[in-house]
């Protein structure tokens, strides 16, 4: 945004005395016959007094007054200053409520919410990653905004009852097995596990412990190897003090890890796996009414996170679930060691 100096009203007081009756000029807002000084603008607009000038001159759009001398035109409305206009036109940060320049955008199931460079660098929300004024801290470390920190998973005993929920939501609308056991652990991450992490916060933990064999390698028609599994031990660690939302999210994610581990144990592409387990976790929040929280996902920018699952968005658009078991029946086939074919 640049001074309009085009549009500037260059005004000029012109000292005009004994003006003959033939020379006299009208005023352009009263229309009176002017005698003496008058005010001529940029226009060769004639005016018999500042009072009748000033009603030409346009109003700032932010504080309503007068716009003098040199002054800003933004498409159609002027701004008597730059500060003016700052304040009129530029977001406003939705911690410290300054107009900014310079902002970070942030998409939550709560909204959209801006901050500016200094607010953003500011603590956040474990789980929303808003930029609050107050943060209220868990017993396990979790900061959590005000949002967020509503109905919080405080012991195992209630995050199993999520547990045993999710999992039987899943089970009853995409069909995944519910026939072995997975142990459930409530608890923070090790730095080593958090080492596994692609990129963001760590909520939840998909863990396998196994010994698989060949059964047999009829698939459709096609040689693809059946895996038997042998003394094998499953188990998910959920992240404690989460809000039951992000909890049951989390769960929904590490599940699809099961699943996939189950069903397609040699897919090694990390994209694939977390896009999926991220896709299965959108599937859950919109089946349980918590579907605004997917534009996390939408928007994530991580390359195995967020193209995993817009990746996979993509693929179950153009032909739901079977399209998308098609292409990791091939993959995992490809992935198999030449001793399981």
């Amino acid at each position: 945004m640049n001074l309009a100096k085009k549009l500037l009203l260059l005004i000029f007081l012109c000292s005009i005395g004994g003006l003959s009756a033939a020379e006299r000029v009208n005023c352009t807002v009263c229309s009176k016959k002017i005698r003496g000084r008058y005010i001529i603008d940029s226009r060769k607009r004639a005016f018999c007094s500042e009072k009748c000038f000033e009603q030409t001159l346009p109003t700032c759009a932010n504080c309503r007054k007068l716009c003098r001398g040199n002054f800003l035109k933004v498409k159609s409305e002027s701004f008597c200053s730059r500060q003016c206009a700052d304040n009129k036109l530029l977001p406003r940060c939705s911690r410290c409520s300054k107009p900014c320049r310079k902002f970070m955008v942030l998409p939550t199931g709560y909204g959209t919410f801006t901050y500016c460079i200094d607010c953003y660098k500011l603590d956040k929300c474990l789980v929303c990653c808003q930029r609050a004024k107050k943060l209220y801290l868990q017993s396990n470390g979790n900061k959590l905004c005000r949002y967020c920190n509503r109905d919080v998973i405080t012991n195992l005993a209630q995050l199993q009852s999520l547990f045993n929920e999710v999992r039987n939501t899943l089970h009853k609308n995409f069909n995944f097995p519910a026939d072995h056991p997975i142990t459930l652990e409530m608890r923070s991450f090790t730095e080593q596990e958090k080492s596994s992490l692609h990129g963001g916060n760590l909520f939840g933990l998909y863990n396998y412990q196994g010994k698989i064999v060949r059964k047999g390698k009829l698939f459709s028609g096609k040689k693809t190897p059946e895996i038997k599994f042998r003394n094998e031990h499953c188990s998910i660690i959920i992240l404690g003090y989460l809000p039951r939302r992000k909890a049951a999210e989390a769960i929904a994610h590490e599940l699809a890890h099961d699943y996939m581990k189950h069903r397609w144990f040699f897919i090694k592409d990390e994209k694939i796996k977390e896009g999926f387990a991220e896709f299965i976790a959108a599937q859950y929040n919109t089946i349980s009414g918590s579907q605004q929280w997917n534009i996390c996902m939408e928007k994530n920018p991580d390359k195995v996170y967020g193209d995993g699952y817009r990746e996979m968005c993509k693929l179950y658009k153009q032909g739901s679930f079977p399209a998308l078991f098609r292409l990791f029946d091939r993959i995992n086939l490809q992935d198999t060691p030449s001793e399981y074919r």
